[in-house]
């Protein structure tokens, strides 16, 4: 089922080559950035940076499957729904495990943490500016 477009967040991205049928404006706009990234700072920070941001989402991302199962009984799941294994053990282990590893990064690096919760932060005005100005929501 394809998206409708005024729903994705910058629709150019999304448009697939012709012949490869790949994202190919998003693969080079995501090279560029990496090119920049790479150039900004050291590894280390840059690594910092992504294990930070990456577990915070890994982590929700978990807790928010979670939360969906529990509000949508297993009657009223749609046919052939996913069953994971040892759940909910695991995946309540599973956003443990990612809490610790985040408040590791905030331990270890807490420049590094709060450059890359900045930069998380600074996705969420440009999210609402573009919902608004395309009238995603209204």
């Amino acid at each position: 089922m394809p998206i409708e477009p005024r729903f994705v967040f910058v629709p150019a991205l999304s448009t697939l080559h012709p012949r490869y049928a790949t994202p190919s404006v998003a693969i080079v706009v995501q090279s560029a950035w990496a090119c920049l990234l790479a150039l900004s700072g050291s590894y280390d920070a840059l690594t910092n940076y992504v294990v930070f941001a990456d577990w915070i989402f890994f982590g929700l991302t978990v807790l928010t499957v979670l939360m969906f199962r529990r509000s949508l009984p297993l009657s009223k799941r749609p046919a052939g729904a996913y069953r994971a294994p040892g759940y909910p053990v695991v995946q309540i282990a599973f956003v443990v495990i990612a809490a610790a590893v985040v408040a590791s990064v905030i331990g270890a690096a807490p420049g590094a943490a709060a450059k890359g919760a900045a930069l998380i932060a600074l996705g969420i005005p440009v999210y609402y500016w573009y919902a608004r100005s395309r009238g995603v929501g209204n």
